[in-house]
């Protein structure tokens, strides 16, 4: 039987070519069982991470850009509204707020179950992915230092 393809490996070999350090995320106790990768993105103006992890059936790669500003329980309501309407004329991906940590983050798919993609094609798709990711979290910060400015 053959293995699945793997498309955090593709996305780690791009990485490590282009000299960006990350970290291999895996399941607790279990250090081989990678489920993901993550890494600090520096050129945007609210500090965040991105997180790739890919999901089995359909064959997809996940982008999930994880910024680094709490979001104050008593304004959850308000940031979920804000959210929304970012979403509603969001093509790439969507905003959304994790309820129990109190973060904000983006997260983008792109599905690639029965296409043959070449390390070059993976390479360009994470680079479009990535363009997106600090494009949306330069949007996101402007947008929260605006609302929410004393």
């Amino acid at each position: 039987m053959d293995k699945p393809k793997s498309l955090l490996n593709d996305v780690s070999s791009f990485l490590l070519k282009r000299g960006e350090e990350f970290e291999w995320i895996t399941m607790p106790g279990d250090p081989g069982d990678r489920i993901g990768l993550a890494y600090v993105q520096f050129d945007t103006s609210l500090p965040c991470s991105f997180m790739f992890t890919e999901v089995q059936k359909p064959l997809t790669l996940v982008l999930d850009v994880l910024f680094a500003s709490r979001i104050a329980s008593q304004d959850y309501a308000e940031v979920g509204l804000l959210l929304q309407s970012l979403n509603a004329n969001q093509p790439h991906g969507s905003f959304m707020l994790d309820m129990e940590a109190g973060y904000v983050y983006f997260r983008q798919t792109l599905v690639v179950e029965g296409l043959e993609l070449s390390g070059e094609q993976v390479a360009n798709a994470v680079r479009n992915m990535e363009a997106t990711g600090v494009d949306m979290a330069n949007k996101y910060a402007e947008i929260i230092s605006r609302e929410f400015s004393a």
